[in-house]
């Protein structure tokens, strides 16, 4: 069976890209949020512990935990976009078996 070639306008390549840059910004502020929280409270629980300011492993840290929470959100977002496909097929291929019926 030969393949359909769709050509795009531009309005829904816009579209495309701005669902991926929304995706990415969310990651990216997400990771942030996290990051910061975990700063705020091992920076906190130091030097309550050490009784004076000082820079140890709890900045090193930091981008430990930016990184994997920015990785565990994005997994989580393709697991959530796979699952949206296959409900999308389903979708579509019900609506297939309508059309058939009506014929």
């Amino acid at each position: 069976m030969r393949r359909r070639i769709v050509r795009r306008n531009g309005r829904q390549a816009a579209g495309r890209f701005i669902k991926k840059a929304a995706f990415y910004v969310l990651r990216l502020s997400g990771a942030a949020a996290a990051a910061c929280l975990y700063s705020a409270g091992a920076i906190e629980i130091a030097f309550r512990h050490r009784g004076y300011t000082a820079y140890g492993g709890e900045y090193l840290m930091i981008p430990f935990v930016f990184y994997a929470v920015f990785k565990a959100l994005g997994v989580t977002g393709a697991l959530c976009r796979r699952i949206l496909q296959k409900q999308k097929r389903k979708v579509l291929k019900r609506m297939h078996a309508c059309r058939l019926e009506a014929e």
